[in-house]
């Protein structure tokens, strides 16, 4: 509804809280699923625990990865005073 918040830092942003929420419950399912239970674990199971973790934390890496280089490309593109005229500044 605001404006103010469509600029792409606030969806990357968003995406890195959903992606950290998820990275979240996917360690707390392997924290009850490791130890002595490991060993009770099916294939499917054993491979659906890897994919929860793998694919969690790979989102919020990639996620701090794609805030990382548009706060970059921000900071390449601002224009400094000296070089605006007095009017626009």
């Amino acid at each position: 509804i605001n404006r103010r918040f469509h600029y792409p830092i606030y969806y990357l942003l968003g995406n890195l809280a959903a992606a950290d929420l998820f990275a979240g419950i996917a360690y707390m399912f392997l924290m009850f699923h490791t130890g002595p239970r490991t060993a009770e674990l099916s294939l499917k199971t054993w491979f659906i625990r890897q994919s929860l973790l793998d694919t969690s934390l790979t989102a919020s890496v990639v996620n701090l990865l794609a805030i990382a280089v548009e706060r970059h490309q921000t900071v390449l593109t601002m224009q400094l005073h000296s070089k605006m005229s007095n009017q626009r500044v």
